[in-house]
């Protein structure tokens, strides 16, 4: 049986992008799995081996060299057939391992650029370690169409070495598990405290001003003053963006805040929300705006490569121009007043997500990118 080993640095990566994947090709592959212990449980499903190494998001010289030193004996020690890195440092330590081991199939999963909104040299050098990994890898997996032509544009990466699954996305969505539930809709906001009949907008995702969350918190704070049945439900761990940042920029309306730290049940929160909304300034792709989608809700979202394969603008979602704050705030009022309009996009995004993003439909493509890849390396022998 093949050997595979997926290099990430938290299990968190892994669980939300490679699980359906792992389940799917652990048929045919003995699975192993490298990332940090940090929410290891969050593995213990999936058949496979998992390996605890403390990769770090942060550059530490000494550090580093330790860990791609770990990685070079395990890969040796275990002469993997495939080695699948998703994240941006686990991508550079592991595909250099890989190189390094004559690993035949050298795999890495873009899912967003981290320095596409930086400047000077912070983005030369971030650019010029996806380089070093598209050098060392055999094949790139890129989750949107928009994202594979960004990076070609950006000389990343060489026309046809890039692969988008289906339609977009790293694993699609379990169209059953993201699902309208007006029983768990009504329980959720009994828990919350919201009126079955209020309007709630979601934010899913981490604290983060990437993410655009303070962005959204000012847009809510405009429009919770005029629309008195608006809430904003906030559900994401806190990284740069605290909390706290948040109620102090609503003010007179943080009554109308509810905020969820971490939740291993996120269709529960979709299936209560009325609109989701994700201004972020850099997306590979948006997951959850498949996911809110497949639950039956329309998206406002900023309108930037990756987000514009996740939402078909103005049909099953709202695109709004990320350098004008009263389109973020215009986008999500023409949903709160126009509840036609949201059940529409609304059902209208279901579809899109059943029809094109469904987990069997990307896995079924992952699977099948995976036997291609081995047999064109035993092509070559």
């Amino acid at each position: 049986m093949k050997k595979v080993c997926f290099v990430a640095t938290v299990p968190t990566a892994i669980n939300a992008f490679m699980a359906p994947h792992i389940i799917k090709i652990a048929a045919t592959f003995d699975v192993t799995i490298v990332s940090s212990n940090n929410n290891a449980y969050l593995l213990n499903d999936l058949p496979s081996v998992f390996i605890p190494l403390e990769i770090k998001r942060k550059i530490s010289l000494f550090r580093d060299v330790k860990i791609l030193l770990s990685l070079i004996q395990l890969f040796t020690n275990n002469k993997f057939d495939v080695v699948h890195s998703i994240t941006p440092k686990a991508g550079l330590l592991a595909m250099f391992a890989a190189y390094i081991c004559r690993v035949p199939v050298r795999i890495h999963t873009f899912t967003g650029q981290v320095w596409a909104t930086k400047k000077g040299i912070s983005r030369y050098f971030l650019k010029v370690m996806d380089r070093l990994i598209v050098f060392f890898s055999t094949k790139i997996l890129v989750d949107s169409p928009s994202q594979l032509s960004f990076i070609e544009q950006e000389n990343i990466l060489k026309p046809n070495l890039g692969v988008v699954l289906g339609c977009g996305s790293v694993c699609g969505v379990n169209t059953l598990k993201f699902s309208p539930n007006l029983e768990v809709k009504l329980e959720i906001r009994r828990q919350l405290g919201i009126n079955p009949n209020d309007l709630v907008i979601l934010f899913m995702g981490r604290l983060n001003t990437q993410k655009g969350i303070l962005k959204l918190a000012e847009a809510f704070n405009s429009i919770a003053g005029k629309h008195k049945n608006v809430h904003l439900l906030i559900v994401g761990q806190e990284e740069d963006v605290l909390f706290s940042k948040i109620e102090d920029i609503c003010r007179v309306n943080s009554n109308k805040l509810h905020y969820i730290n971490f939740t291993q049940v996120p269709e529960s929160y979709m299936a209560t929300s009325d609109i989701f909304c994700l201004p972020s300034l850099r997306e590979g792709f948006g997951q959850v705006i498949i996911e809110s989608a497949s639950a039956g809700i329309p998206s406002v979202a900023s309108n930037i490569y990756g987000i514009s394969d996740a939402i078909e603008n103005d049909v099953t979602g709202i695109l709004f121009d990320l350098s004008n704050f009263n389109s973020l705030v215009k986008s999500l009022e023409s949903l709160i007043c126009n509840k036609d309009l949201r059940e529409s996009m609304g059902s209208l995004a279901r579809q899109r997500a059943i029809n094109q993003f469904d987990e069997n439909i990307i896995t079924s493509a992952f699977l099948y990118f995976y036997q291609k890849q081995i047999l064109s390396t035993h092509s070559l022998h």
